[in-house]
């Protein structure tokens, strides 16, 4: 039986994060920004990546 339960690790169908943590459009936007500029990233895609890479190293 297929799980029918959402969790954190799956963003919503709409990609919005604000439906499922309770924040607005505003909010998420300003944090990215605050995010990019203190790591001195562009994009959502830089930020993942330099996640992703920093996880990699600690594992």
């Amino acid at each position: 039986m297929p799980c029918r339960h959402r969790t954190h690790a799956h963003p919503p169908a709409d990609n919005n994060p604000k439906s499922s943590v309770g924040l607005s459009e505003r909010t998420v936007a300003t944090h990215l920004d605050k995010v990019r500029d203190k790591l001195g990233l562009r994009s959502r895609t830089r930020i993942a990546l330099w996640v992703a890479a920093r996880t990699r190293a600690n594992s």
